[in-house]
């Protein structure tokens, strides 16, 4: 978290980031010799809106910021073909750990 939006444990409601589980990834692309296997840990942090402006993007990973409700956060799942695998992956993860019961996706490429 600090090294792509510059937010650091501090900046958060009891200085910490909880964990809510994880999940694999995989991808590949045969006419590149392309594969991509890696472990997606996911956690969640709660940051008060005076710390807001302690978000920065530290380099071009990170090209926006969209702030939503719960609500309209379970939504954005429904957005099946505009919608990052990442997200698609573990959103449901961070919801289920707020009380909103949501169905866990399939992950891509399986």
């Amino acid at each position: 978290m600090a090294e792509e939006l510059g937010v650091r444990p501090k900046y958060l409601v009891g200085n910490r980031l909880e964990s809510v589980g994880g999940y694999e990834h995989y991808n590949e692309r045969k006419e590149g010799r392309f594969h991509n296997a890696e472990w997606r840990a996911v956690f969640v942090g709660e940051l008060p809106t005076d710390n807001l402006s302690k978000i920065g993007f530290n380099d071009d990973e990170v090209v926006g910021l969209y702030l939503c409700s719960v609500r309209q956060a379970a939504a954005l799942l429904e957005q099946t073909d505009r919608i990052a695998s990442a997200l698609k992956c573990s959103l449901p993860k961070v919801l289920e750990y707020w009380g909103i019961p949501v169905k866990e996706p399939t992950a891509p490429g399986s």
